[in-house]
């Protein structure tokens, strides 16, 4: 394409002319390849900045998430032995010491009856 306008530029201007209009052309290619070798070179590197602050957002992230699960595992152990301590029979004494309940010495069950099996029909 360069030599086509270049041989047609050459026939009426001469020689000297189409060499310049050539150089012209290719210096112009030249100056748009570079323009958009610099814009992809700036579109990777934004692009690459982007990524690396994402990573180093969602490392912040889990790390913090990880020292909140160990924060509830502690919590979470130290309320199973609260739990097995309240549901020791020494607590369930004491507690009904404190209540002033008495034991019971006989145990009596109720024996059904049809009456209370039927619904009272």
């Amino acid at each position: 394409m360069i030599s086509r306008i270049a041989s047609t530029i050459s026939q009426p201007v001469g020689h000297a002319r189409a060499q310049r209009v050539e150089h012209a052309v290719t210096a112009l290619n030249t100056t748009r390849v570079r323009v958009v070798c610099l814009a992809l070179i700036a579109i990777f590197g934004v692009t690459y900045l982007w990524l690396v602050n994402s990573s180093a957002s969602l490392g912040f992230y889990v790390s913090d998430l990880e020292s909140r699960r160990v924060a509830l595992d502690d919590e979470y152990q130290k309320l199973e032995v609260e739990e097995t301590a309240l549901r020791s029979l020494e607590h369930i004494n004491a507690q009904s010491q404190q209540m002033q309940m008495v034991s019971s010495s006989r145990v009596e069950y109720m024996k059904e009856s049809a009456v209370a099996l039927s619904g009272g029909n």
